[in-house]
């Protein structure tokens, strides 16, 4: 195999985007922030991407059955809800209803979509447009309901840059939706730059979230009377 620059680059990149996703959950446990749940959620989330991600480094196929049959389960069954979940806990009072709902719903979906399609990418397909429509959506959600305030918790200056990172994550998402699950792309060198752009998203929006929650650790501090819990009951 000829090696080339494009070939390095792309092996350095997917291997650095990979090790990013780590970085959210080692954070939380760094700053000892696992008393917000919203924290310790994101960081599992971002911790199952590299997982799921981890066999490319160690040289392991996606045709590899085993590693198949993980990347169907985290896209049929995990993804989704695991995020859901996210927006679920960092929701006000007012809000958990409908998130509530929409968990509830996704999950049945998911159920019925398998039921129907089978275990497979086909279902994969169908499951992963829903996911991205339910995650785009309560990502905007969020950070339109930031701007619509003047003052802010130390929370809500932190979640705003994780909810961006979700929005910039899943908007890039699209792309490779298009390209490698709808089929959109014409050529391996085409999957493989739009591969790239997903690899770099990754590691940004990673980037993001980690600062974040160094926001919120450096002002923790100062809003020891500002718990996720009173937030909560806004």
């Amino acid at each position: 195999m000829k090696v080339t620059f494009y070939s390095i680059m792309y092996l350095l990149v997917s291997n650095i985007s990979i090790v990013a996703c780590f970085l959210p959950i080692l954070f939380v446990l760094w700053k000892r922030l696992r008393e917000q749940k919203p924290f310790i959620i994101i960081g599992v989330y971002w911790m199952a991407s590299g997982l799921i991600n981890l066999p490319s480094i160690l040289g392991i196929p996606e045709s590899n059955s085993l590693q198949s049959t993980i990347n169907l389960v985290y896209n049929n069954l995990i993804d989704g809800p695991l995020v859901l979940l996210f927006f679920l806990y960092s929701a006000q009072k007012s809000k958990k209803k409908v998130i509530s709902y929409s968990l509830i719903f996704f999950i049945f979906f998911e159920l019925i979509v398998i039921l129907i399609k089978g275990f497979n990418t086909n279902a994969s397909t169908i499951i992963i447009a829903v996911d991205i429509f339910t995650a785009l959506t309560f990502s905007i959600a969020g950070i339109a309901d930031y701007l619509s305030k003047l003052e802010h918790t130390s929370f809500e200056n932190a979640l705003v840059f994780i909810n961006s990172a979700l929005l910039f994550a899943y908007g890039v998402f699209i792309i490779l939706y298009f390209f490698s699950f709808l089929g959109f792309a014409t050529s391996k060198s085409e999957t493989d730059e739009v591969f790239l752009i997903y690899y770099i998203s990754m590691i940004l929006s990673s980037i993001l979230t980690c600062y974040g929650l160094w926001r919120f650790a450096r002002q923790k501090p100062m809003f020891k009377d500002i718990s996720f819990e009173h937030y909560s009951m806004k």
